[in-house]
């Protein structure tokens, strides 16, 4: 199965290092499950860890992606017909669905009609169980 982890999900790991993101983000860096990026992705992840009140360095964050960018499968995504009620969000919807990947976020509303969205606490029941 593969999975797209939404840039909240990643701040949260990052945030919170012993909370459920941090381990998705953990078990997605050391390669034990296969994770989906896109360009648009990784610079919407860098461009809100950088933001001043997280207070991430640079270089911190730029390492995580790196690892990230060389662990994950890179996909060009292709528009979709299914649409998101945030339409910043629709790049997200559009990975997802050209590359098959399961949407793990914690703003679930934000992908309604997306058939692939879980929590990141349902995304680790599912890897357990798998």
């Amino acid at each position: 199965m593969r999975w797209l982890l939404d840039t909240n999900v990643v701040v949260s790991a990052l945030l919170k290092p012993l909370s459920v993101p941090a381990r998705l983000l953990d078990l997605a860096l050391s390669g034990h499950i296969e994770v989906v990026v896109s360009n648009e992705l990784l610079a919407e992840y860098r461009e809100v860890l950088l933001r001043p009140k997280f207070r991430f360095s640079e270089g911190d964050v730029d390492a995580v992606l790196e690892l990230m960018r060389s662990r994950a499968i890179s996909v060009v995504p292709v528009p979709q017909p299914v649409t998101t009620p945030d339409p910043k969000d629709q790049f997200v919807i559009d990975l997802a669905a050209t590359s098959g990947a399961v949407v793990v976020t914690d703003n679930t509303r934000h992908f309604e009609g997306f058939p692939r969205v879980v929590t990141p606490a349902e995304a680790l029941s599912l890897l357990r169980r798998a």
